[in-house]
């Protein structure tokens, strides 16, 4: 375990030592706190503006960096009013979705093995079930026994993992190009980057070549400290630490974490210090929107196929 000084210690090391980086979690938290409480008022004010001041403001927004005018509209109230996109923007994700499309394929293959996976997983919860039922005992995981509890859980995430995997196939068929989130691997600027603002959508191919997109903007972790289930069973001092009974606290030292760059990897060779999807501003834009209910819009976007361009 990480100990030191004030400015090096990790706040899970040694709970009676004060740190430098729970320090800086806390006022995040407390930043993000009060903001979360104005939004009340500055969707009020956002929404008795006339329309000719909504369309100004959209404009003004369509400045800002493709995250910010998003999660800006989405806090304010505003939605899609006048929302555009750069040029740059659109052809950087043009790029993309031009390559998801020469792609589907290989796409609808790894598809396919994840509903494999996710049949496995409940067929292995199911007959871990029946054994407990029946008396047996289930090999230990973190130390402990798993429990029925356990399985259920594992079942229900299995669940989930199949019905995602087939609704993705079902658009495939309907002829949708299925665009995965990059926010676990784009290093661009987090403001600027796809997987932060776009995140993940289904494209359709114009038939003049251009790719077009209902996109809704929603976050699934939005009024997470309402909706949270706290975890039941041994836990680390650092897990215990990092996701706290409040998700939006877990996410402000997340923040905290990463812009003191000492987050670990993911996986062996796989860091997180450059990744937009693991920045300060990414996880500060969790804490907010884990402390309000979800309020999402739909807005189109149209994107080039750079193939044209070649």
């Amino acid at each position: 375990m990480e100990r030191g000084n004030y400015f090096t210690a990790r706040p899970f090391a040694d709970p009676n030592q004060r740190t430098l980086e729970e320090d800086l979690a806390n006022i995040i938290d407390a930043g993000v706190s009060a903001a979360a409480k104005a939004r009340p008022y500055l969707k009020n004010f956002v929404q008795n503006l006339t329309e000719g001041q909504q369309q100004t403001l959209g404009s003004v927004m369509n400045q800002l960096p493709a995250s910010v005018n998003l999660l800006g509209r989405y806090y304010t109230g505003l939605k899609d009013k006048n929302l555009d996109f750069s040029d740059k923007f659109k052809q950087g994700l043009g790029e993309k979705i031009t390559e998801a499309d020469e792609n589907i394929g290989t796409t609808r293959l790894l598809l396919r093995q994840r509903e494999q996976d996710a049949m496995f997983g409940i067929r292995n919860a199911e007959e871990n079930l029946a054994k407990l039922a029946a008396g047996e005992k289930l090999p230990l995981f973190m130390g402990r026994a798993l429990t029925a509890a356990d399985m259920r859980f594992q079942r229900e995430q299995a669940n989930h993992q199949l019905a995602d995997v087939r609704s993705k196939l079902k658009k495939i068929d309907e002829g949708n190009i299925v665009y995965a989130s990059e926010a676990g691997t784009d290093k661009t600027n987090p403001l600027e980057s796809v997987g932060t603002s776009v995140g993940s959508a289904y494209f359709k191919r114009n038939p003049e070549g251009s790719f077009s997109t209902t996109d809704k903007y929603d976050f699934t972790y939005a009024n997470a400290d309402q909706k949270h289930k706290p975890f039941k069973g041994p836990v680390s001092p650092e897990q215990e630490y990092k996701y706290p009974d409040r998700p939006s606290l877990g996410f402000a030292r997340e923040a905290a974490e990463a812009f003191l760059r000492r987050q670990r990897d993911a996986v062996p060779g796989h860091s997180l210090k450059d990744v937009a999807g693991a920045s300060p501003a990414a996880n500060i834009g969790r804490s907010l929107v884990s402390r309000f209910e979800d309020d999402p819009f739909s807005y189109t976007l149209t994107v080039p196929n750079t193939n044209q361009s070649k």
